[in-house]
């Protein structure tokens, strides 16, 4: 049996473990979204479980494994496995993400930044075959690209070269990024700041035709409640992406 590999994308809002073959071809995979908030250790652990349970839903062992890959939403020196600095978690300040998981496995785990990670993906795998450049846009919980020149990621002399979600676009903007900043393009633009945009958006006076309840919990908006807007011409919805 050929060797597979087991992938994880650690997310702001959303932790994906999946099994995959060589070719990229997805076999199995579990989605969670309850380790929003948690601490390192939890996250840590949480993965290690995910993993073996994927493992062993499919009637494997480890030893299946030719290794593990981490895409984390943030800085990552990729030498050694460090986590530098997110906005889009709790933690994970120069965080030796990479040792802690490889504690629990043994087959290797490397870590990356998750567009560096997904950009190389159709490099190898997807859209991206057969070309030497490319760019991976991701936006999602967050905005940021991967870059492939001459068939190698590109990190840059910080590691940081697609992390452009953090560019400050428009410094009077009345959304505050995850990082703490004002008029970021991740604070104008990303799902983590839907609910605010929504907030502000009725504070302005804009009515929603959404059948909301009149104490909304406005931390609960997230893209499907503004597709759902969008399918009724919702004021609100349409205000935040136009």
């Amino acid at each position: 049996m050929e060797k597979l590999l087991a992938g994880v994308d650690l997310g702001g809002t959303k932790l994906s473990v999946g099994l995959v073959k060589p070719d990229g071809t997805i076999l199995d995979k579990i989605i969670v979204y309850d380790h929003v908030g948690k601490e390192e250790d939890f996250i840590v652990n949480y993965i290690t479980q995910l993993v073996r349970k994927v493992i062993s839903a499919n009637n494997l062992k480890e030893s299946h494994l030719e290794g593990i890959g981490v895409g984390f939403p943030g800085h990552v020196r990729y030498r050694d496995g460090y986590t530098i600095t997110t906005s889009n978690l709790k933690g994970f300040k120069n965080f030796p993400l990479r040792d802690s998981l490889s504690k629990n496995f043994s087959v290797p785990v490397r870590l990356d930044n998750d567009a560096n990670a997904q950009a190389f993906c159709e490099f190898k795998c997807g859209a991206g075959r057969g070309y030497d450049d490319l760019i991976f846009l991701t936006i999602s919980s967050g905005i940021g690209a991967g870059i492939i020149i001459n068939r190698k990621i590109y990190r840059g002399m910080t590691g940081t070269a697609g992390e452009f979600g953090h560019t400050i676009i428009d410094p009077r903007s009345d959304y505050i990024c995850t990082c703490g900043n004002r008029g970021c393009l991740m604070g104008c633009a990303c799902g983590l700041t839907m609910p605010q945009m929504f907030r502000k958006k009725t504070e302005d006076g804009i009515k929603t035709t959404l059948p909301l309840p009149a104490d909304f919990d406005f931390s609960k908006v997230d893209g499907k409640l503004i597709k759902q807007g969008l399918e009724i011409n919702d004021p609100v919805s349409k205000a935040i992406v136009t």
